[in-house]
């Protein structure tokens, strides 16, 4: 991107000769810059951000997209039409002033209120995403680093907040008591009383933290991340206590500018033509009357075109400068008729430009402008035959234009002054450009286009330009037809328009405006979203108007289009990191003869296990699950039958398998239940009664553990999905249904059934996670980027709760025997996988704040050379990922034998990360596609020589081959 600034080129100092002296004239005074207008509808008052009172004036209030509104002691609200380009989120006097605090941290002052702003204060420099507050005198603004900007004046000063290593401030909120607090996650709260200079930590309650608010009264607000919880900022010594309300800033949604009647509305040459279509529900008929405005917000006499018009009719508008012509088609007439209109005195009157009989052919239009008019094919049946496109100047009789029969008209532009005009038509996707004499005969430039483009216009030279989309581009043709080198828009948007050398382009949150037909923009207010159509006097959007233009204006900064695309970081492949070394040599060979066995693979996401186990695959078929294949370090592949296979005819009950990996190992549950609705007489409430058979293999014992739970009820009716918590845990298993009346299970290895009483209230169901040590039962519920947990320390008779707002993904973890939150970003279909952790939080106690986070860096996971240590056993029990970063080497695997690949690459490892943060090779993943087969190495790091191969059978679903593989690694 390259940034220009309009200004004029160096010259050398003129020699002039010294005239005497005079009492010269004052120089003129700098003509005040031009700022464009937004005539905003509908919901043009929004909900605000920061509020001042201003007495009997009334309320002050600023809110999104640079809106600002006066609500007035009698009701009504005045709102500015001159927005600015950015959501504001602050407002305060500063003497005979206003400063207004946009969020990037720049700071729009000006003399009124809702006025113009007559200048603007720079926001500081930053390194990345940045929360802005305005305080009693201050202004500050924190990076999510805890890099803290400050501002008393024009200048910023730079310094630190107590912010730890990994921690990410989330928000800011101030009031003009000089009260400021810094939202940081995972959940902690900083407090300043003295606007900023100073920041301590603040405790905060058991509800989460979401957000940070200022309200109506300047009281700072934490939001809960449960619902309709909120702490306030009281008391003394300061401190967040939990309110029962919250008094939120005032909605300003009375007093908006009113909308226009119902209809379309449409921006035709420099215009606004509205078109309201009244339809009488007893008739069938409807009205159809025409309205033509200038760019003022006002819109002209409605002129009615049609009283008693089929309800079958269509509506066309079109035309340049000040003709508009609009076009009745009549589809049900006999014969099809199409009546057009022309005003050219702004709606006062309208002349009969004629009838045409036929049905609209494919390529039907109406193009028109400056006593111009053409229409596209007229068919005399639907199938044909068709008349060719014709054209009308002024009072002439029709004229054919001189084109291709298949060529569909897509726009024209009209050249009054230079009695020139361009047609455009789509002939199969590629666009075709006509130019000639309006009267003339039209000569085809000889290029080839895209299809239709986003917007056309022509330049203030004549000549013509094209906007296309996807890439968002323009395409610029001289009045001779010549096509210059394309130019391409130096930002990502979602619509652009252009009227002659103005044009108007918005996306996200953001505007642009150009002077020169989409060679420069600059940045402008966005004042509504949807599609954009300009004029020379502005641009309708959303059924608002944006009135006049800002450019020229020497204070603004120009971008200029670029010769090359804009790359989207989101179009970004992720593709593997670049290695630091050479790949890491292994050397195998088949150490026994290949076996044959049936079942998903879920090398990635099913193989977070404790002890020695290599691999677990769910094995059945037709959904039903009846064993797995598990590898051990030192034994051959080994089939483990978890559960007898199901019925084949389950008569008037319903079976369904259901399987969960842990980080101890594997859970496979079978649910029967009737198809016969149950009834509930005590409760009132209908249910399916439940059966469950439950098998799990304990990683760590290597064994298999059964047991039955009869007459669960987990489920309402209709409600057959799975939904219970399972969990391997010291010494059984963990069983909780999700809803229902049903108890916590605890069945010990031995098939004996333990109930303990589920916890009560609002937060007691959807748990995902679940643990068990002693007589501690903790449950967790993730919700987006916050976790509730509910733990007892009594097996159920009592419970703690708290929610911790953590601002990345969690789950809950055994490691080393004690809890942990493992955070992570892209959390896979089991609690056990994960990709690209980024930290943990150990805890042996729930507190309303979190325990300090054990952050996670690449230069902590083993997964180069520095780093390459394979797993003891007492590092066993931990996290399992695929390790990236700095250090990160591909892994090379080569392979002695008949009918084997030869060799297979790797795109990452497998490691563990302990309680202490420690990291350790746990395994190597290698892969490779060989013709139609799919290939997988499993490669342990401590015991290479106890390594296995699979092959995925393309023609067999759910079978795959299965071989042990002695393999040597060099690190």
């Amino acid at each position: 991107m390259v940034l220009l600034v309009a200004c004029s080129p160096a010259a050398p100092e003129p020699k002039v000769a010294v005239a005497p002296k005079s009492s010269a004239a004052p120089p003129a005074p700098k003509p005040a810059p031009a700022r464009a207008r937004w005539l905003l509808t509908g919901s043009g008052v929004t909900v605000a951000a920061a509020q001042v009172d201003l007495g009997a004036q009334g309320i002050f209030q600023v809110g999104s997209h640079g809106r600002r509104w006066l609500l007035k002691s009698d009701g009504t609200v005045s709102a500015s039409s001159f927005l600015l380009a950015s959501h504001l989120v602050g407002a305060r006097r500063d003497g005979t002033r206003w400063s207004l605090l946009g969020e990037d941290g720049t700071v729009f002052v000006a003399d009124e209120p809702l006025g113009p702003p007559t200048s603007t204060r720079a926001a500081p420099k930053t390194s990345g995403p940045t929360r802005f507050a305005m305080g009693k005198s201050a202004i500050v603004g924190a990076e999510e680093d805890g890099t803290l900007h400050r501002s008393t004046g024009a200048a910023w000063s730079k310094s630190k907040l107590p912010v730890g290593p990994g921690e990410v401030v989330h928000s800011v909120a101030a009031n003009a008591r000089g009260e400021i607090l810094v939202l940081i996650h995972p959940q902690r709260v900083l407090y300043s009383a003295d606007d900023g200079a100073t920041f301590a930590p603040l405790a905060t309650p058991g509800i989460g933290a979401s957000s940070l608010k200022v309200d109506a009264n300047d009281d700072l607000w934490l939001e809960g991340a449960i619902v309709d919880k909120m702490a306030k900022l009281g008391g003394s010594p300061r401190k967040l206590e939990i309110a029962t309300s919250f008094a939120e800033l005032a909605k300003a949604d009375t007093g908006a500018p009113k909308p226009p009647p119902a209809g379309t509305r449409t921006v035709i040459g420099d215009r606004i033509v509205h078109v309201v279509e009244t339809l009488d529900v007893v008739s069938h008929r409807k009205k159809i009357t025409v309205a033509v405005g200038a760019f003022d917000g006002k819109t002209g006499e409605p002129w009615t075109l049609a009283t008693a018009a089929s309800a079958l009719t269509r509506v066309r508008v079109a035309g340049s400068g000040g003709d508009v012509v609009v076009d009745l088609h009549e589809p049900d007439a006999d014969p099809s008729t199409s009546r057009l209109f022309r005003t050219t005195d702004d709606g006062k009157t309208w002349q009969p430009i004629g009838a045409l009989e036929g049905h609209e052919g494919t390529g039907f239009r109406v193009l028109a402008g400056a006593g111009w008019v053409a229409v596209g094919e007229l068919c005399t049946t639907i199938a044909g035959p068709c008349s060719p496109a014709r054209a009308k100047l002024g009072a002439k009789d029709w004229q054919p234009l001189d084109l291709p029969p298949k060529l569909r008209l897509a726009s024209a532009e009209v050249d009054a002054a230079r009695d020139r005009v361009f047609v455009l038509g789509d002939e199969a996707g590629t666009l075709k450009v006509f130019t000639g004499k309006r009267d003339g005969k039209l000569t085809k430039i000889d290029l080839s286009l895209p299809g239709r483009p986003a917007a056309t216009t022509l330049d203030s030279k004549g000549g013509l330009r094209l906007v296309y989309a996807s890439p968002w581009r323009l395409l610029r043709l001289s009045p001779e037809g010549k096509l210059a080198p394309t130019l391409y828009l130096p930002f990502d948007v979602h619509g652009v328009d252009l009227a002659g050398d103005r044009g108007y382009a918005w996306g996200d949150e953001q505007a642009w405006e150009t002077a020169d037909g989409g060679e420069h923009w600059t940045k402008v207010a966005l004042g509504a979203t949807g599609p954009v159509a300009c004029a020379p006097s502005g641009c309708l959007q959303g059924g608002s108007v944006r009135v006049g233009w800002e450019l020229p204006d020497p204070e603004k900064a120009l971008i200029a289009a670029t010769t090359q695309p804009i790359k989207d970081p989101s179009d970004t492949p992720h593709d593997a990191p670049a290695a630091a070394g050479p790949p890491i040599a292994i050397q195998c060979a088949p150490s026994g003869p290949p076996k044959k066995a049936s079942g998903q693979l879920w090398l990635e996401t099913r193989g977070a296990l404790d002890g020695d186990v290599r691999l677990v695959a769910p094995v059945g078929d037709d959904d039903k699950t009846t064993g797995l294949t598990v590898v051990k370090g030192s034994a051959p592949p080994s089939l483990v039958q978890l559960l007898p296979p199901p019925p084949k005819a389950n008569g008037p009950r319903t079976v369904r398998d259901w399987d969960w990996t842990t980080a101890a190992g594997v859970v496979l549950a079978r649910y029967s239940y009737s198809t016969e609705v149950k009834f509930d007489e005590e409760g009132g409430k209908k249910y399916n009664p439940v059966d469950v058979d439950l098998a799990w293999y304990a990683a760590a014992q290597g064994k298999v553990h059964k047991a039955k739970l009869p007459k669960v009820k987990p489920f309402r009716v209709g409600r057959v999905a799975p939904s219970a918590l399972t969990e391997i845990v010291d010494g059984g298993l963990l069983f909780l249904a999700h809803t229902g009346e049903s108890p916590i299970y605890f069945v010990h290895d031995d098939g004996k059934v333990e109930t303990f009483a589920r916890p009560t209230g609002a937060d007691a169901f959807g748990f995902n996670a679940g643990s068990k040590i002693g007589k501690r039962i903790i449950l967790a519920q993730q919700r987006f980027e916050s976790v509730a947990l509910i733990s007892s320390e009594d097996l159920g008779k009592t419970w703690s709760r708290a929610v911790w707002t953590l601002g990345e993904e969690a789950a809950l973890q055994l490691v080393g025997g004690k809890p942990a939150l493992v955070l992570a970003s892209g959390l896979g279909e089991t609690s056990s996988a994960f990709i690209d952790p980024r930290g943990m939080i150990p805890f042996d106690a729930i507190t309303p704040d979190p325990p300090a986070a054990l952050r996670l860096s690449s230069a902590t996971t083993p997964s180069g050379s520095k780093a390459f240590v394979p797993c003891a056993a007492k590092t066993k029990a931990g996290l399992r990922m695929f390790a990236s970063g700095p250090e990160w080497r591909p892994v090379k695997l080569s392979l002695t034998g008949a009918d084997l690949p030869s060799e297979l690459t790797t795109h990452g490892n497998y490691v563990r990360i302990g309680r202490d943060g420690a990291a350790c090779t746990d395994a190597m993943l290698v892969t490779a596609n060989v013709g139609d087969d799919d290939w997988y190495a499993y490669v342990p790091a401590d015991d290479p020589g106890h390594a296995f191969l699979l092959k995925r059978l393309p023609d067999d679903a759910g079978k795959f081959s299965l071989r042990p593989l002695a393999c040597s690694l060099k690190p």
